[in-house]
């Protein structure tokens, strides 16, 4: 029977496990649940279920007429198990801290608990010849079963021999059953101090025993920036071994955050940087360097770089989930280094990939996460209809969430994200998989999300970052590259226009007459697919591009039977050819 119950700690740990892989437990302390709230509300559920097979135990127990059941009362057995099922319970979450895959969790405890429950029985029972009560409490403080099988079996040795236990007896000092319920307790707590400890080690902002050190410098930092005056790497770029000057409006935008505070921004990065040791190579690797970068209120600000760029890196520091090594920053004026309380309440986070419990309904999980943030209980229900309406959820509102498709999956993500109106949004790839009436659903919710919040937008859409962003910034090895409008990104790194002319004449012919028009140099033909050539025509610095594009339909218009002309078409560089040409910059992760 203990041999049985040592599983239910793998059952624990297998499904703490599986809440880590799938993010719900990183995303939950994300959102300001603490680690102490998180594992007592875990322990509840599974006193609960623990419950279960201690019911089976005696319907089975019973069903068989066994003596060590008739003989006595069930009441010592009853609360032997309660208090054991403490320990069973607290082991398996202690267990799970070095495991990130659920399934390595069922091979290595399955086999492990085995030999840690049969050798110290084996040893006991057959070597020793008994146990006293020094052992049960040294070998349970190992293996908590162990303690609940001496327990057990000197609760059914008393009734088998006619002296069955009191209730009065089980809580003596002088019987092995109350050592090892002593064990239970005193072992439960050495697990959760144990817990605890690792869990606040783990995280990036404060230990539970000691502040971080930088902490104080961070903020101080984020709070009185250093001057107006701007250093080489603040104007220049090193790329290839050689300086470039920055973006205009990068500068500008560094030089304002450097001096005096701006009401209208939500988010300030302050030198923000973070770099990890990679022991193989003995040397650092810098995933973001000295950044300033504001994100204004009411604005939705694209935030776009090439896989590796330092993305995901920002957001998690922004979020909590991550320290900067140096720098710091500010959420509506409050310090993200260290990360403040407060902050928790006030930021919606929708990850790339759908963080969601299955066997909760919509309504489930928008209320959770209502009341995470501080949504009063009088307006919790009025709350989630509004979300449930404005995400179309209306129909699934009951359903569990395991029965959704993706693109619904996706708009349960922004819901919970926005409820409750926080100040800032964080959206990951928030179309990610859905079809195109899905997309357009949530492109109107984020417009009208950030009439009230500042959204900060990461995607690999260049079509989503034009639709959506006020504006964007490009980030590659750890730098903003490029910052503003998408107008002002396409006409300033552009290369120009692309001119599609379908013609059944000869492609030089077309070629030529462009030169002649628009000046020598300027015409490239990218490709010719059949009677289709497609051309790059490149932008004069300072050249009205009225003007330009004036004479190129002027051309087209009155030599269109000269020169073949069947259609033509003429559009700006789009934002996705920016955007390609600022990734080729991007370094491999081998060259980082």
């Amino acid at each position: 029977m203990t041999f049985a119950f040592s599983f239910f700690t793998t059952f624990v740990a297998a499904n703490l496990v599986n809440e880590k892989e799938h993010g719900q437990k990183q995303h939950l302390q994300n959102m300001g649940i603490k680690p102490i709230t998180y594992y007592l509300a875990r322990y509840v559920i599974d006193l609960i279920s623990f419950l279960i097979p201690v019911v089976a135990c005696f319907v089975i127990l019973g069903a068989a007429r066994l003596q060590m059941i008739t003989s006595g009362s069930w009441v010592p057995y009853l609360i032997v198990l309660l208090f054991a099922g403490f320990p069973v319970i607290s082991f398996g979450y202690l267990l799970s801290l070095p495991f990130q895959k659920s399934q390595a969790v069922g091979q290595v405890l399955g086999v492990g608990l085995s030999l840690i429950v049969f050798i110290p029985y084996f040893f006991v029972q057959f070597v020793f010849q008994g146990a006293s009560n020094l052992a049960i409490v040294l070998v349970g403080c190992i293996t908590p079963t162990f303690a609940m099988e001496r327990a057990i079996s000197s609760i059914a040795t008393a009734s088998t021999t006619g002296q069955p236990y009191t209730i009065a007896e089980v809580f003596d000092i002088q019987y092995p059953v109350f050592c090892a319920i002593l064990v239970f307790v005193g072992i439960t707590i050495v697990h959760f101090c144990i817990i605890f400890y690792v869990e606040s080690r783990t995280q990036s902002r404060r230990s539970f025993f000691h502040k971080n050190n930088n902490s104080k410098k961070h903020a101080e930092e984020a709070s009185h920036p250093t001057g107006g005056a701007l250093k080489r790497q603040d104007t220049a770029i090193l790329v290839d071994g050689k300086y470039r000057e920055r973006d205009a409006e990068v500068i500008e935008e560094t030089l304002r955050l450097k001096g005096p505070e701006d009401e209208n921004d939500a988010v300030r990065l302050l030198g923000l940087s973070k770099k990890f040791y990679i022991k193989s190579k003995k040397r650092d690797l810098i995933i973001l360097d000295d950044v300033y970068l504001a994100f204004k209120k009411n604005e939705c600000f694209g935030y776009l770089g090439p896989n590796g760029a330092g993305k995901t890196t920002t957001i998690k520091m922004l979020t909590g989930a991550e320290s900067p090594t140096s720098g710091g920053g500010t959420i509506e004026g409050l310090s993200i280094a260290p990360f403040h309380d407060d902050l928790r309440s006030m930021i919606g986070i929708c990850p790339q990939f759908d963080i969601i419990w299955p066997k909760l309904t919509v309504r489930d999980h928008l209320k959770l996460f209502a009341t995470i943030k501080g949504v009063a209980p009088e307006d919790m229900d009025a709350a989630v209809d509004q979300m449930v309406d404005e995400m179309g959820l209306g129909p699934l509102g009951n359903k569990r969430a395991k029965t959704f498709s993706g693109g619904n999956k996706r708009r349960l993500s922004l819901a919970m994200a926005v409820i409750g109106c926080p100040k800032v949004v964080f959206l990951d790839e928030p179309t990610t998989g859905v079809d195109v009436a899905i997309r357009q659903a949530i492109w109107n919710s984020i417009r009208k999300l950030k009439k009230t919040s500042c959204v900060i937008l990461t995607t690999h859409s260049m079509e989503e970052a034009d639709a959506l962003c006020d504006r964007i910034g490009i980030i590659t090895n750890g730098h903003i590259q490029a910052l503003g409008t998408s107008q002002r990104l396409k006409n300033t790194y552009g290369a120009g226009y692309k001119v599609i002319v379908k013609t059944y004449t000869n492609p030089h012919l077309v070629t030529g007459e462009m030169e002649r028009t628009v000046g020598t140099g300027r015409v490239t033909l990218v490709q010719a697919l059949g009677s289709s050539l497609e051309y790059e025509l490149t932008r004069m610095e300072g050249e009205r591009t009225t003007d330009m594009l004036a004479k190129l339909f002027a051309l087209f218009e009155q030599k269109r039977k000269e020169l073949g002309i069947e259609d033509y078409s003429v559009s700006q560089t789009t934002l996705a050819q920016v955007f390609i040409e600022f990734a080729k910059e991007q370094a491999a992760p081998e060259d980082k």
